[in-house]
């Protein structure tokens, strides 16, 4: 896992492929939310290193099916198969033989991916639904999931009393302490923090636009024609 996060170069990965502004990510917690983790290891590009831990954990060059969606865009990943097609460059020239697994969104894709199918990699994202941590270290690893295999009590234990916790140094110290612990375990990589954008008539004078994606259609203003 760390070879492949070291396999990945986020820079090329966003350029042309997400909206200008989006970061890359080297923890799963987004800056706004005032926790983020300044000592999480960060997996620097290295795709030599990569190669070195590739050969270390026995890689035979087994293929190893990567489940990417197709025919959808989401806010978190704009265009899917480009998303996978530069990812499985990089992670090619680093030494791991990548079978490619499409997936039509429509054909219950999230079901494939979060279950216990024959997969090594899938891409997926979260959309938060609410300005809390929790929604994000809480919903992806807050709990056993095929999707990750990442049985790792002491993270659950960390992420069960962070979320008692109310605002303040107590909190930020226990998020912070639950990024170091997933940047050394690796269940996941995290790749882009992506920002969104609209694009409106002439027409439209208001949109009540929402981080969370709860937008209220009848209070729309257009302007008269």
């Amino acid at each position: 896992r760390q070879g492949i996060a070291h396999a990945i170069d986020k820079s090329a990965l966003l350029d042309g492929l997400f909206l200008n502004g989006t970061k890359p990510a080297n923890q799963f917690v987004p800056e706004k939310l005032g926790v983020s983790s300044g000592s999480v290891t960060n997996y620097g590009y290295d795709p030599e290193k990569a190669k070195e831990l590739f050969k270390e954990a026995g890689y035979d060059g087994a293929p190893l099916p990567f489940h990417y969606p197709r025919h959808v865009t989401r806010a978190y990943l704009p265009t899917p198969e480009r998303v996978y097609a530069e990812l499985s460059r990089q992670l090619t020239a680093a030494g791991l033989n990548i079978k490619p697994v499409p997936v039509d969104w429509s054909d219950d894709y999230l079901h494939g991916v979060q279950g216990s199918s024959d997969r090594a990699l899938h891409l997926l994202g979260l959309s938060g639904t609410y300005d809390d941590p929790d929604n994000f270290v809480g919903t992806l690893f807050g709990s056993y999931t095929e999707e990750f295999a990442n049985d790792d009590a002491q993270l659950l234990s960390k992420i069960d009393r962070a979320r008692t916790l109310a605002a303040g140094p107590e909190q930020t110290e226990a998020y912070t302490a639950i990024s170091d612990r997933i940047s050394t375990r690796v269940p996941a990589v995290p790749l882009a923090f992506p920002i969104s954008a609209l694009a409106f008539s002439p027409r439209v004078a208001a949109y009540p636009t929402s981080p969370m994606l709860y937008e209220v259609f009848n209070r729309i203003e257009l302007r008269e024609q």
